[in-house]
């Protein structure tokens, strides 16, 4: 089961906080998980390589919108009677359990980030009710891509949209690599879903991914983005903006497949530090 779980606060109390704010709230999600199972908490903070879970920034407002992605990153400005926003993905059985039953049922009354006070206003899993909200199966990202009406449409099943909506960047031998090739892109994707996934991809869609896929549109800007809360004031170089990719070839299954992992971006993010706020992401249809 994956999960997405959106949970909206309010400042106590009128502040400032940086806007790279992932970092602070991985904290604060790791406190929280600890109370509830220190043993799966150990597990996650001592995992190796990929992680099954994405935190978010902390965002002023309803939701993102395409205007967002090209917005400066700047000092978040805090106000008691604004509505701001962040949000929990999970890839693992247990915790996507976890999250839902106790999370979503008994969310905590305040949160703390960077000393600054916030109360839960609400925590929401539809999609409905928020456009990054979202539950469903590992079964039910494979048929929307295998049935969607635009999986049909020859003009539209070898493209896909990405959204980088976050900070983005690749790490490549030790250095950051931060623009979105397809080979990073979609690699990145692929290894979270044959790590997470029950149903691992063919090995040869690696090959495809090398031969058959580039680049047809883009709008991308770089960012170096500062690691909130760090005291060494940290940074990385990092790039925002959307990316369409285009598809050759007469293998319709890597079509479907390479739209599978756009929308499972969604859950997993993108790229390096997905945990702290960075490669948030979004399939546009």
């Amino acid at each position: 089961m994956l999960v997405s779980l959106v949970i909206q606060v309010k400042p106590v109390k009128e502040g400032t906080l940086p806007a790279i704010t992932g970092p602070a709230l991985h904290a604060v999600f790791f406190h929280w998980l600890e109370g509830i199972d220190p043993t799966l908490t150990t597990e996650l903070h001592d995992l190796k390589g990929l992680k099954p879970f994405t935190v978010s920034n902390l965002q002023p407002g309803d939701g993102l919108t395409i205007e967002d992605v090209f917005a400066p990153s700047r000092e978040l400005v805090l106000k008691p009677e604004q509505l701001y926003w962040f949000r929990l993905t999970s890839l693992d059985q247990r915790l996507s359990e976890l999250l839902l039953n106790r999370f979503y049922e008994q969310p905590p009354a305040t949160f703390d980030i960077l000393k600054r006070l916030f109360k839960v206003q609400k925590v929401i899993a539809e999609q409905a009710e928020h456009p990054w909200a979202n539950i469903t199966s590992w079964q039910g990202l494979v048929q929307h891509d295998l049935f969607s009406e635009k999986s049909q449409t020859t003009s539209l099943k070898s493209k896909v949209k990405l959204i980088f909506y976050s900070p983005t960047t690749f790490k490549a031998i030790e250095r950051v690599l931060p623009i979105p090739l397809p080979q990073q892109t979609f690699t990145s994707l692929a290894n979270r879903w044959n790590t997470f996934s029950p149903v691992p991809l063919d090995p040869d869609f690696f090959n495809y991914l090398v031969e058959e896929v580039t680049i047809s549109s883009y709008q991308l800007q770089t960012e170096l983005a500062l690691l909130g809360g760090s005291k060494q004031g940290a940074r990385m170089i990092c790039f925002r903006g959307w990316c369409e990719y285009i598809a050759f070839g007469k293998e319709s299954e890597w079509f479907s497949a390479l739209r599978m992992l756009g929308h499972f971006a969604f859950f997993c993010g993108i790229g390096y530090k997905t945990g702290m706020g960075f490669g948030q992401t979004l399939a546009y249809d």
